[in-house]
């Protein structure tokens, strides 16, 4: 929160958080800075109380807000196969994506299970995504189809990098096909 002065105007900055989204907020309150002063100590006891200043609603409670899953430990010391991590990785992050984005990660996943399903996460190598573009070249798929699914097995495996079920990102700066240019 801040008062503020641009030109010869006086402004209050505040921010709120309403259903858990931070939302920044910008009044002009006029010439002189004791009017913005007091405004702005007004706001700032709104904002304490849970009203949200502009309105005068009471804001929602963040209490009721559902808590964020929370990322699941690896059970054992043994690396899971891709068909055991895929509801684990769709669960946490690809509930978090966009309905294409998830539609997408569906698609994907048509193509990769049958593939890569009982490979374990670590043992998925550079050549062996090579040979699955390949394959996928010769089953006449395009080459943004061909990247969308290699993008989503990247995904996918630095999400488990990052939450500890393998050690390192084995497909980490796997080149993509080249695509023809948007029509």
């Amino acid at each position: 929160m801040a008062v503020l002065k641009r030109g010869k105007q006086w402004y209050i900055t505040y921010y709120i958080k309403n259903n858990g989204k931070r939302k920044f907020r910008m009044e002009v309150v006029g010439p002189r800075k004791d009017m913005a002063d007091s405004l702005f100590k007004k706001y700032q006891e709104m904002i304490r109380e849970g009203i949200d200043p502009r309105s005068r609603k009471e804001l929602p409670n963040l209490e009721t807000v559902p808590e964020l899953p929370t990322i699941p430990a690896p059970v054992s010391k043994e690396i899971l196969t891709l068909e055991q991590f895929v509801p684990i990785f769709l669960e946490l992050h690809g509930n978090n994506q966009s309905a294409s984005m998830q539609e997408s990660y569906k698609s994907s996943f048509g193509h990769l299970m049958p593939v890569f399903g009982n490979e374990k996460l670590d043992s998925i190598t550079k050549i062996m995504m090579q040979t699955y573009m390949a394959n996928r070249k010769r089953d006449k798929a395009s080459n943004a189809t061909v990247n969308r699914e290699i993008a989503c097995m990247k995904v996918v495996l630095s999400r488990a990098e990052l939450w500890e079920y393998i050690s390192k990102n084995s497909l980490h700066g796997l080149k993509l096909l080249k695509e023809s240019p948007i029509r």
